[in-house]
């Protein structure tokens, strides 16, 4: 943690030459001056990481475990503070830095402004609209198993809230987002949701500052760094990975350049105990955050790390303790959760093989064409088509990532290695494997080498550019570069998927029913019958909001309907009293309580029709409900508080085009298990059991068409029409 010993030791006499031999020319005193301030708060939030993430792998719960984490987040910030406020970087030749102690140099902070600037150009439609940073079912499984983790320690629980039951089925799986997501939960009294933009922001922001540093210590130049780490944000994997929910994997990319870097200034600097802690924090809260992510980055940079703990060993005598106390350190602090690290990193690694998560999310990279794909320019998505233009940018982009490699031969032949193995792991998924998924992680993490090495590239292009136009050279480029990326990307922007923009708060209002409904069971209903699109998104979300209503749901979809988990759903918390109120995902007159996306009924004994499942559509006919019943079923659902007989009725059946001469009709009705038939003139009349709760009443036409299409060339096959139908209590109907 000792930021000011780090640089101490780079700047002594006796590794100066050393320095200036081995060391590449990046690694001078700008890129010490500002690499201080960005360890500085790197450290900080790698130590929150690992706080955080020890507690739930003692299985600890993290609102009662606040001893623990003040005492290592304070002590690191304590020290990180200490070491800005009175350490004053030095220069690689020994001159004092202009820079008054604890002040963050003007250069810094135009970097800090640039980096929040792109962290919020991905976060604008959460910052300004409040919406959901993604809107996929792992977001929601982040979140659900944070919240979890706030409230109880991770293990196996029956009985509990459904929202509280699915988390339990998460428990041996990777817990570090969630578990951040539970911290910050509990720090600032909110829910994990809601400090999820929080979360993205601080990841983000580390992912930028981190890029800048690594290209920066791996040759690029000022300018060009700071456009690597723009791009890395704004571009690149990043903004797919946060599309699909992958937040484990921003994570991982917000610790691991920093970890690069600073085994780096450990190999040059003096090995203290504060600087051996600093990297034994990092090199953990890499090993928490994304177990695939370490085995992939880790098989990727094992030459470099190799190079640089080696050289390190060497370079001073007794030099090798420093990274003895470092290990000894990583192995205490990662005991908690070793086993649980290594039984999931293979079963994944079986799940890899076999290509069962994430396939078809990318397929767009196994199509003939991956190029622009690769680079993440949209065709990545399935159903995308590349234009001849689209591979124009990507093939100047590969052009400068191979110059780039080129000029690590001198000096970084560990760099080029590295680079070798992820084109070999590229192939290896992409072309034997044929798993698109396991494609894009290689490229998700193969980032923290191509893309410091299309800026190295660009680099050793600016080079030969007069050095009093090389600055607004080597910005125009990079300008240009950006937008042409920015440009080709937002071609796609409506076919990409996973974009959608839906209000936290359409959902988060649901946590205030408890003051309306109290104790009394809620019945939850999220179905097809409606018109919103996303069924499974609308129920998650709910049950997620409502882990303090007693709920009953009839039937779970998305995640918390997997078939994997579906054993542990069914021993979620029984309500067994009468449902008092539906809540429906649906604006509907009557209701007790609203929004733009649901509505509250109180149930009484007059059963309810919430909705109706039409294949061929529904209308309104002088101001009535009106459907047309073909060969499928119309599935209209009802609601009923108790076991009763109601009578589904309509006022008048008209007879449908597919049958335009005949006007007797025979129809085939099915509800609970009781299926029978009926023939139907004039009006109709259907007395219909229903049981406590959701009902669901099919309705079919047995006649099939008499005409192969109508006049107008509509084809479907529509017999029989109701007109103003209803559900009513059987002693009103009969």
């Amino acid at each position: 943690m000792s930021v000011r010993r780090y640089f101490s030791g780079i700047l002594s006499n006796a590794v100066q030459s050393r320095i200036s031999a081995a060391a590449s020319p990046s690694f001078s005193s700008s890129f010490v001056t500002s690499c201080r301030f960005w360890l500085a708060a790197n450290s900080i939030w790698a130590t929150l990481v690992v706080a955080a993430c020890v507690t739930v792998a003692m299985r600890l719960r993290i609102d009662r475990s606040w001893l623990l984490i003040a005492f290592v987040v304070f002590l690191s910030a304590g020290l990180v503070v200490r070491e800005l406020w009175r350490g004053v970087a030095c220069n690689v030749q020994g001159a004092a830095s202009n820079s008054s102690p604890g002040r963050i140099s003007f250069k810094t902070f135009l970097i800090l402004i640039l980096g929040v600037a792109s962290t919020g150009f991905l976060l604008w439609p959460s910052l300004t609209r409040g919406a959901f940073v993604s809107v996929t079912g792992d977001t929601f499984d982040y979140a659900a198993f944070g919240q979890y983790l706030t409230d109880h320690h991770r293990g196996f629980e029956f009985g509990l809230a459904p929202i509280d039951q699915y988390a339990v089925t998460q428990s041996e799986q990777r817990f570090s987002t969630a578990s951040v997501l539970g911290l910050l939960s509990v720090l600032f009294h909110s829910s994990t949701v809601a400090v999820l933009p929080i979360y993205i922001f601080i990841v983000l922001a580390n992912i930028f500052s981190g890029f800048v540093v690594l290209s920066r210590r791996f040759g690029c130049n000022r300018l060009l760094s700071l456009a690597a780490g723009l791009y890395a944000v704004t571009g690149g994997w990043v903004p797919n990975a946060l599309n699909i929910g992958g937040l484990d994997n921003l994570l991982f990319l917000s610790l691991f350049p920093f970890l690069v870097v600073r085994v780096e200034l450990y190999r040059f600097g003096y090995k203290s105990w504060s600087t051996s802690l600093g990297l034994a924090i990092l090199a953990c809260s890499v090993f928490y955050s994304y177990p695939e992510g370490l085995a992939i980055a880790g098989v990727m940079f094992l030459p470099f790390f190799c190079e640089s703990v080696w050289f390190g060993m060497c370079r001073r005598r007794g030099a090798w303790r420093g990274y003895a106390i470092s290990a000894c350190l990583v192995v205490i602090i990662i005991s908690p959760y070793a086993q649980g690290f290594v039984r999931y990193l293979l079963q994944n690694i079986g799940s890899g093989l076999s290509r069962i998560n994430g396939a078809g999310i990318f397929s767009g990279l196994l199509s003939p064409r991956p190029l622009p794909a690769m680079f993440a320019f949209g065709q990545e998505y399935p159903r995308i088509m590349w234009l001849p233009h689209d591979m124009v940018l990507p093939i100047i982009m590969l052009a400068f990532i191979v110059l780039g490699s080129a000029t690590w031969m001198r000096r970084r032949k560990s760099l080029v290695l590295a680079f070798f193995i992820v084109i070999v792991m590229a192939i290896w998924q992409g072309w034997f494997q044929q798993y698109d998924y396991g494609l894009y992680k290689i490229l998700f993490i193969g980032s923290l080498i191509w893309i410091p090495s299309f800026f190295r590239g660009g680099t050793a292009v600016a080079n030969f550019v007069p050095r009093s136009t090389c600055p607004f050279a080597v910005t125009l480029g990079a300008i240009m570069f950006l937008s042409g990326a920015f440009a080709q990307r937002m071609e796609q922007k409506d076919k990409i998927p996973f974009r959608q923009a839906i209000p936290i708060r359409w959902y988060s209002d649901l946590a205030n029913l408890t003051h309306k409904v109290g104790n009394r069971p809620v019945l939850l209903v999220c179905d097809d019958a409606f018109p919103q699109k996303y069924k499974d998104f609308d129920q998650e979300w709910a049950v997620f909001f409502l882990r303090h209503v007693n709920l009953k749901v009839p039937e779970y979809f998305g995640y918390l309907g997997a078939e994997p988990y579906e054993p542990l759903m069914r021993r979620a918390k029984a309500v067994n009293e009468p449902a008092a109120f539906v809540l429906v995902n649906e604006r509907l007159e009557g209701a007790v309580w609203s929004n733009q996306r649901f509505s509250l009924l109180e149930l009484g004994k007059q059963p309810i029709l919430i909705g109706v499942r039409a294949p061929n559509g529904l209308e309104h006919v002088n101001g009535k409900p009106f459907v047309w019943l073909g060969n499928d079923a119309t599935r209209f659902v009802v609601v009923s508080k108790i076991a009763q007989t109601a009578t589904f009725s309509a006022w008048e059946c008209l007879t449908g085009p597919g049958r335009p001469q005949d006007r007797d009709r025979q129809i085939r009705i099915s509800i609970g298990g009781n299926v029978w038939q009926a023939d139907v003139a004039g009006a109709l009349s259907l007395q219909v059991p229903l049981k406590p709760g959701l009902n669901f009443l099919d309705i079919a036409s047995e006649d099939s068409s008499t005409v192969p299409a109508q006049a107008n060339g509509d084809t479907k096959t529509v017999p029989l029409g109701l007109w103003d139908y209803r559900i009513t209590p059987w002693c009103f109907g009969g």
